[in-house]
């Protein structure tokens, strides 16, 4: 009977050596897994610092195109009122000079006219040539 129990015990403490095998290993593998998911974890801190870091930069850069944006709405805005002047500059330039040619034919016609009635032809309408120096409005005919 004691045999029986001594190979029953030898038999359990097999049984049992082998359980605590299995248990040893499934604990490496669990340390293994662990030290894996640990350095994962590592991995994504660093991921997630890096992704902060670039969330800072575009604010940066987003603060910086809109800064940008605005100076340029500005710069934009004075070249378009530039631009305005310098076309009401040229119209007014135009103005004039189409203004100096209109006094230039009317001279050019009252002097030719002045040369024409100098000849001797319709000496009554010389007398309506302005002086030279004095002002055409008071010579034009009021109706």
């Amino acid at each position: 009977m004691l045999q029986d129990q001594l190979a029953t015990a030898l038999a359990s403490k097999d049984q049992l050596e082998k359980s605590l095998s299995s248990v040893i290993q499934s604990r490496e593998q669990l340390e293994k897994m662990l030290a894996s998911k640990d350095k994962e974890a590592e991995i994504l801190k660093e991921k997630i610092a890096a992704l902060e870091l670039a969330q800072e930069e575009s604010n940066s850069l987003s603060n910086t195109v809109h800064a940008d944006n605005v100076r340029l709405e500005r710069e934009v805005a004075f070249l378009k009122a530039v631009t305005d002047e310098t076309q009401k500059a040229r119209q007014l330039d135009i103005l004039l000079i189409m203004l100096v040619i209109l006094l230039w034919s009317v001279l050019s016609l009252l002097v030719a006219g002045a040369a024409f009635h100098s000849q001797g032809f319709g000496r009554r309408t010389v007398a309506r040539i302005p002086a030279p120096g004095t002002h055409l409005r008071y010579f034009l005919p009021i109706h």
